[in-house]
């Protein structure tokens, strides 16, 4: 399994995908994504946005990094205040205990395997907004399906090496 070891000094060095280091959020991006909320709401289109996880190696060293001061700027209570006054009911799952994930439901560094979705789709529907908006989610169904979801380390004794 590749436990971000290979990433973490590429993030260091500010040059791993898929982050862009940049030192704050980019003024004209938070204004386009004010007119694209603004259009949402006329349309009576809700929105849902969900920041997904890294595994923990992964997240504290961009955290401890000088490179992505953009990710802690968005990470901040202000502009997490700012993405709720923009109308969207805001997920941030990019630490695991937020939603009950846990460091081995990862297909590699940057991506959560099926378990680990389904764990965040319970946590959304903790939320009666989210609820609300998508009432036929049976989350009873869903906690049978992560009793039973397949671990990715069956998988990867057969994973061709790198």
């Amino acid at each position: 399994m590749d436990d971000g070891t290979a990433s973490v000094s590429a993030i260091e060095a500010g040059k791993q995908w898929p982050l862009v280091p940049a030192q704050h959020l980019d003024s004209s991006i938070l204004r386009d994504f004010e007119r694209f909320t603004e259009l949402a709401r006329q349309k009576g289109i809700a929105l849902v946005g969900v920041t997904m996880p890294y595994i923990p190696k992964v997240r504290d060293t961009i955290e401890r990094s000088s490179h992505y001061g953009a990710w802690k700027q968005f990470r901040s209570a202000e502009t997490q205040e700012w993405i709720r006054k923009q109308g969207v009911l805001y997920f941030d799952f990019s630490e695991l205990e937020s939603f009950g994930g846990q460091p081995d439901e990862f297909a590699d560094p940057y991506h959560p395997s099926e378990p680990a979705y389904i764990r965040m789709l319970l946590s959304m529907l903790t939320d009666e907004r989210f609820r609300a908006l998508f009432p036929d989610i049976d989350a009873h169904d869903l906690q049978e399906r992560l009793k039973h979801a397949t671990r990715l380390e069956v998988y990867r004794d057969k994973w061709p090496a790198n």
